[in-house]
């Protein structure tokens, strides 16, 4: 008996000491921290195409619109207070065939230094994963119908760097609405769900 009762203090002498040795002091209280199992590549938004930067991105950045729980068929507002369809006019086909899509950003949205997000915040980010190449599923259809050409780097390689540069100002721009909007005139019809 006497010989349990020492197996028994000795195991909680053991459990205490792992326990308590384990706990540390929160230095942060209000930060969040979340361990990852992979490395983290970039923390370049256009860039992250991992599991571990995906990961990480749905946790930093948001986008123009969602899925609800991983829902692909389903989209709903993000940074976008509507989604665009033919019904809200948000969607125009004009008669040439050219697809204009309005994205109403959504206003008081914070960046972690503070500052609020803006439509030209949007337009650059547009832009700029256009300009790099973004290595993202939907870069390519996406420069193909903003431009013309499968890659910035093709478009300037046909038409020049000028030339390029001027498509892609026309081809992502800030409406002059009085609320703050994002125009994306497609240059190539792109298939729409009404």
């Amino acid at each position: 008996m006497r010989t349990v009762r020492c197996l028994f203090m000795m195991l909680l002498l053991v459990i205490s000491v792992i326990v308590f040795a384990g706990a540390q002091e929160i230095r942060n209280p209000d930060t969040f921290i979340m361990g990852i199992p992979n490395s983290v590549e970039t923390l370049d938004l256009q860039f992250m195409i991992s599991t571990a930067t995906t990961e990480l991105s749905d946790n930093v950045f948001n986008s123009l619109l969602d899925h609800p729980n991983g829902d692909m068929a389903i989209l709903i507002p993000s940074l976008s207070t509507l989604v665009p369809t033919i019904d809200n006019a948000l969607i125009v086909i004009g008669e040439d065939g050219m697809t204009f899509i309005t994205f109403p950003i959504r206003e008081g949205v914070k960046f972690h230094n503070g500052d609020i997000l803006t439509p030209e915040d949007v337009e650059y980010t547009f832009k700029r994963a256009i300009l790099v190449g973004a290595l993202y599923e939907n870069m390519s259809m996406l420069t193909s119908n903003l431009l013309g050409s499968g890659s910035f780097q093709a478009l300037v390689d046909e038409v020049g760097y000028a030339a390029a540069f001027d498509r892609l100002d026309a081809a992502v721009v800030v409406s002059d609405n009085c609320q703050p909007h994002e125009h994306v005139p497609l240059n190539a019809p792109f298939p729409v769900c009404q």
